[in-house]
């Protein structure tokens, strides 16, 4: 009699913790190597403006790696994707700690956003197969901690890294935490495609499913408005990572261990906004959250605004970012939960499309900052509001938070179709099937 071998269940911690690791391999190479800028300019024989496409080229990687990600799992299931990814991810970042020149570099920076990418839409989709509801948004709130810490704590382990080695030493790092991720997966992270539900198929078969998934997810003008705040919101905030540095060392004069501080500082922040939001979302219904949310955001982003033309003190100013960052961790996981919780058939090709959403503006906007004539502090005194007062026209007027009140609300009990008992834990007949 042949035994068979059952994989763990996957408990929402358990779910939490190799998701949300996934997660963290994007994110956090994007810029952990930052610090050694100068170091690396000098090694590759590359200006420092070349230097600068390492960023882009992973951000590119990132944004397209997504669109295909989405395709790959909603075709083969999430756990050997992801598998494949996160060692083809070990691949890339070893080849980028070896990079003899920055042509090679460059090219092997967009391989990790391409892997790296898959991993993202991966987490999402299988926290979309086990939860939905307030459970799926408190989900997307302990993922949205650790995604969106990542690049704030990436730079502050790649300059102590820098401190003691060089440049090569930091991807040697990532190289060891992607793989860390692999084992993980191999070890804790059961196929859970099964346990969405079934996709319809209009044509028959005719069509891909990946392509059906894409044209259903992308004709509910609901997903698209959602995504489409989430774009602005996330664009607020990657627009003021970029241009933080420039203002608080450059027009105020802070030193590079003072501004680690600062940046110390909103880490602390945001995660307490996500998980502000967590705590919430059991009580308050998420078109509340926000609602409320994108209010604060554009009046905090006028005032902020005026504080940078102002010139006012670093306290106040620093005080003005921190309640915008707050706001900003408070906003993400309700918004990419209602944006996910539409389609659970189309898992893949939603998470595609939410984190294209995530990178999209923020990729655009942010380089804008240094090209503007009026200055940095001026440029992001005016796309800040701006970009604030998109996202909740965007969400106000789409009659988004309206339509959205039939699919989830306060205190809303989560239910066992996905296969999961109260403390969510995979029920015993969904851990036979996985």
């Amino acid at each position: 009699m042949t035994s068979t071998v059952r994989r763990p269940p996957m408990t929402y911690r358990r779910a939490v913790v190799v998701l949300g690791a996934l997660s963290w391999l994007g994110p956090f190479s994007l810029d952990a190597y930052t610090p050694a800028f100068p170091e690396m300019s000098a090694d590759l024989g590359a200006g420092v403006s070349t230097i600068q496409l390492t960023l882009t080229a992973l951000l590119i990687g990132l944004i397209l790696g997504q669109l295909a990600g989405g395709a790959i799992v909603e075709t083969f299931g999430r756990r050997m994707p992801v598998l494949i990814a996160a060692a083809s991810y070990c691949v890339a970042s070893a080849a980028c700690a070896l990079a003899p020149n920055v042509g090679i570099l460059i090219a092997f920076r967009v391989c990790q956003g391409l892997t790296a990418a898959v991993a993202l839409v991966a987490a999402r989709s299988v926290g979309r197969d086990l939860f939905e509801g307030t459970r799926l948004t408190k989900f997307y709130s302990h993922l949205a901690a650790m995604t969106t810490l990542a690049p704030l704590t990436g730079p502050v382990v790649g300059a102590v890294i820098v401190g003691w080695s060089d440049w090569r030493a930091i991807f040697w790092l990532i190289t060891a935490m992607g793989t860390a991720c692999l084992i993980g997966v191999a070890l804790f992270l059961p196929e859970t495609r099964a346990l969405a539900p079934a996709a319809p198929d209009p044509a028959g078969g005719r069509t891909p499913a990946s392509l059906t998934g894409y044209r259903t997810v992308l004709a509910d003008r609901h997903f698209v408005r959602c995504a489409a705040t989430l774009a602005m919101v996330c664009g607020v905030g990657l627009t003021y990572l970029a241009g933080a540095s420039f203002v608080f060392q450059e027009d105020y004069g802070l030193t590079s261990q003072q501004f680690s501080l600062v940046f110390a500082s909103n880490a602390l922040v945001l995660l307490i906004g996500t998980q502000t939001t967590a705590r919430l979302v059991d009580r308050i219904p998420s078109r509340t959250i926000v609602s409320w949310g994108l209010v604060a955001q554009s009046v905090i982003g006028i005032g902020c605004c005026t504080v940078l033309v102002a010139q006012a003190p670093v306290p106040v100013l620093w005080f003005s970012f921190t309640l915008l960052i707050f706001f900003h961790g408070v906003l993400v996981p309700p918004l990419t939960g209602m944006a996910m919780d539409r389609h659970p058939e189309h898992a893949g090709p939603s998470s595609a499309l939410v984190g294209v959403a995530q990178f999209s503006v923020g990729a655009l906007v942010a380089p804008a900052l240094g090209m503007m004539s009026a200055g940095v502090s001026t440029a992001l005194g005016m796309l800040l509001p701006i970009l604030g007062a998109l996202a909740a026209l965007t969400f106000f007027t789409s009659g988004a938070s309206a339509q959205y009140g039939r699919h989830t609300g306060g205190a809303q009990t989560q239910s066992n179709a996905c296969g999961l008992n109260s403390t969510g834990t995979l029920n015993s007949t969904e851990r036979g099937a996985i």
